[in-house]
């Protein structure tokens, strides 16, 4: 039996049980008492159990408000819901109506109704209580419906297993239904409170937002919304809740990300050379035309003569465009290009100390033939991987190690860059990938697998053979004709099945359309060189990372004062003996601007940043204790990673 007929005959299995008991409440008996449920599953407690009371007992309903409740599995919720509210109206199937009439029969102010008959009530309802749990395959009925008899003003909850969060999230933004918090119980069911679009900014129970002014169109104020973000672990904005928190950012990498490609395939279409996307860009074209949404990078690939003619034509990209290659620049990636866009920021701290450009960029690879012999394949991918670390010493051998090689592995590639010429490796790692005989087999070979030889990604030269074009949002591409193997070998049968919401998802750099990236770099150098720091140092944040900065730098530099952010509140009064002053404090304090180096240290350090520059403060020095912090696309990641320090 497969699984999807295993879990029908499990749930079939829960609801006999459940129905059973439920036959055998006595009169006005709503809940099963915790002794006789001690031997049954927690799918049958959690059906009869008095702790369904608590999913509600405390939220602050407003008074002589209806409710409509929607196939509430064996009118679990619907008693609380009749202690709280003035009507509710239960819509359900002839299963859970019978558990219904059974639980609730003396309640007075609830009417009980089979879900075929809502179509023909035209009542709009306050609040609105949807259970999921049993109902994968019906999940946009019930949500719609909800939708559909909701007041404007009106809150709606859908109780649900975790394992669909994903399934409704393209259901509530086409029917503009917005998230605004949850709780996540231990057996893995999830509460979610919604809105509709309308009433987004209506409730002020959460929040007083006549007090802010809104700021670029979500949020009422930035620092609200940090809190939020801190205290939620959740979004609270008027974007799809399931989309990252950096959402208007990467909104805005797009564009420059296009207008890289549209200029590269310009080039290649004046040499001849034919460019194909690859890896995620080959999927976001054939599945949606283009960028993927929420992606933030695109990968292209040449033929190995293509690609080495390529980049011989590095002057045909001038002004903001620069074609950067490990022979022309102070970095490696692995042994692949890119095109870079200078006048913008996409930092990462693999570069950190590295004098390169970190402009926006898109990945372009080589596709090189294999060897026939699996010894001599086998050979060329250990050649490959020990020029790779070689190349890495060359330019990153500040790190005390690096990638997958620890401390004393590291100083051995680092001491053969110091007797063997970076030319003369260059030259060997090039031969070295270019060296292949195979006719059926292609690789791409310039990715580094941190602690593993297989980072290769093959292909079928017959795959290759011919190509097609296709559009990638709008800007014409070559499109293999083996297209679907490619994802295939690359992603699985089912790559077209979109990836699960991943809080700790991490971007390609830290962005910045507007600014060049000569800018933030210098300002995250602001504890570069300590020695070298003579005056006074102050640190402005939330309060969440003074020690972690402390720890390392009090000893070396002269920190005087810690500045709460404008509006902060913190119950810190010390950290590590000095003390911790208000905002207000410390501007009465006159001190001249030039006399100390301000340096943010802060949670959320890009939101540090725009409120202290609001005040006065702009440009100051950035510490990350975790410069890979810079990277994540959701900041509650990076508060769970605070939280972890405590």
């Amino acid at each position: 039996m497969n699984t999807f007929l295993e879990s029908i005959k499990t749930d079939l299995q829960f609801k006999s049980l459940i129905s059973g008991q439920i036959d055998n409440f006595s009169e006005g008996q709503e809940y099963a008492s915790e002794a006789s449920l001690e031997e049954f599953p927690w799918e049958v407690y959690w059906a009869l159990s008095s702790v369904r009371r608590y999913e509600l007992l405390f939220y602050p309903f407003k008074k002589d408000s209806s409710c409509l409740v929607l196939n509430d599995c064996f009118a679990s919720v619907a008693g609380i819901l009749c202690e709280k509210l003035k009507k509710i109206d239960f819509y359900a199937d002839s299963e859970n109506i019978n558990a219904a009439k059974k639980r609730l029969s003396t309640r007075k102010n609830f009417e009980v109704h089979q879900f075929s008959l809502l179509e023909n009530n035209t009542e709009k309802y306050d609040y609105a209580f949807v259970n999921l749990e049993y109902n994968e395959t019906f999940l946009r009925r019930y949500i719609v419906a909800a939708a559909d008899k909701i007041k404007d003003n009106g809150t709606m909850f859908f109780s649900l297993k975790k394992d669909y969060y994903q399934y409704i999230s393209d259901i509530f933004y086409g029917e503009r239904i917005h998230f605004r918090s949850y709780d996540l119980f231990d057996n893995g069911m999830l509460l979610i409170e919604a809105v509709k679009d309308s009433a987004y900014f209506a409730d002020k129970s959460l929040f007083d937002w006549s007090e802010y002014k809104k700021r670029n169109g979500y949020y009422s104020s930035p620092l609200l919304y940090t809190k939020w973000i801190r205290n939620n672990d959740v979004p609270f904005f008027d974007v799809p809740f399931w989309a990252d928190q950096d959402f208007d950012l990467i909104a805005s990498v797009k564009p420059v990300l296009l207008d890289l490609l549209k200029k590269l395939v310009s080039v290649c279409k004046e040499n001849e050379l034919k460019i194909y996307p690859v890896y995620g860009s080959l999927l976001g074209t054939m599945r949606s035309g283009g960028l993927i949404a929420g992606d933030d990078d695109i990968d292209v690939a040449l033929m190995r003569s293509d690609y080495d003619k390529l980049m011989s034509l590095a002057d045909q990209f001038n002004g903001k465009y620069f074609l950067q290659t490990f022979e022309n620049d102070d970095c490696f990636y692995g042994g692949y290009a890119k095109l870079r866009n200078t006048e913008t920021t996409a930092i990462n701290p693999q570069n950190w100390w590295a004098n390169c450009c970190e402009g926006i960029g898109i990945d372009i690879f080589p596709i090189d033939r294999v060897c026939s012999s699996k010894i001599r394949e086998a050979c060329k991918l250990r050649k490959i991987r020990f020029y790779q670390r070689m190349l890495f010493a060359y330019s990153y051998g500040y790190f005390k190690d690096f990638r997958d090689m620890r401390l004393l592995k590291w100083k051995a590639y680092k001491y053969l860059g110091k007797i063997i010429s970076k030319k003369t490796v260059i030259s060997k790692f090039h031969n070295a990938i270019c060296k292949g005989d195979s006719k059926e087999k292609l690789a791409i070979y310039t990715h580094y697998g941190n602690g593993s030889m297989k980072a290769a990604a093959y292909f079928d030269s017959d795959d290759f053979k011919s190509s097609f074009q296709s559009k990638y949002d709008g800007i014409p591409v070559e499109i293999p004709s083996g297209w679907d193997n490619i994802l295939k070998e690359l992603y699985g049968a089912e790559y077209n099945k979109p990836l699960c919401f991943n809080e700790f998802k991490t971007r390609h750099g830290f962005y910045d359309v507007k600014t060049p990236y000569s800018v933030w770099k210098e300002r995250f150098g602001g504890l570069k060189h300590p020695a070298g720091i003579k005056e006074p140092v102050v640190l402005f944040g939330d309060g969440s990372v003074f020690k972690a900065c402390l720890e390392y730098y009090k000893s070396r530099v002269n920190i005087s004062h810690l500045v709460l952010l404008p509006e902060e509140e913190s119950s810190l009064s010390k950290v590590m003996g000095i003390p911790v002053i208000s905002f207000d404090e410390f501007e009465k304090l006159n001190l001249p601007k030039d006399s100390y180096r301000g340096i943010i240290c802060s949670g959320d350090a890009l939101l540090a940043d725009s409120i202290l520059s609001e005040k006065g403060y702009p440009g100051l020095y950035i510490f990350w204790h975790d410069r890979n912090w810079m990277l994540f696309a959701n900041q509650s990641a990076v508060w769970k990673c605070i939280k972890s320090l405590e």
